[in-house]
């Protein structure tokens, strides 16, 4: 499935752990960044993982960096 995001949010996402061995092929459009997954519920899934290791607090509340994960999630589920 092909997605498209902002460059600055497609380089977020890629810091993320396990993230770019989803990403079959990308490319850069005007400031986008155009990609294409193959297995889209392992790369939610893998996204989730990542808001709950390190977008989390002890307590489980959710961090700045959570608020950038979601931010990014919410973006590809808009559109699948």
């Amino acid at each position: 499935m092909k997605f498209i995001l902002t460059k600055k949010q497609f380089d977020f996402l890629i810091t993320l752990d396990n993230v770019n061995n989803f990403i079959l092929k990308h490319s850069f459009e005007n400031n986008n960044a155009i990609f294409f997954v193959d297995d889209i519920s392992s790369f939610q899934d893998i996204i989730y993982f990542n808001v709950v290791e390190c977008g989390m607090d002890k307590e489980g509340a959710i961090n700045s960096k959570g608020k950038q994960i979601y931010a990014v999630y919410d973006e590809l589920l808009s559109q699948i």
